[in-house]
């Protein structure tokens, strides 16, 4: 699994980078999810 980058952006303050990029494969995050970021904050445990 890779990415591929298509737009690349920085903030106002210059200290955020966001990236878009294009998913290769089934997962980016270790766990084997989609994204690294699955969870909410409000979800229990």
């Amino acid at each position: 699994d890779h990415q591929s980058v298509r737009e690349a952006y920085y903030d106002c303050d210059g200290d955020t980078l966001l990236f878009k990029v294009v998913q290769h494969g089934g997962g980016a995050c270790h766990t084997g999810e989609r994204t690294c970021f699955y969870r909410s904050l409000g979800e229990a445990g």
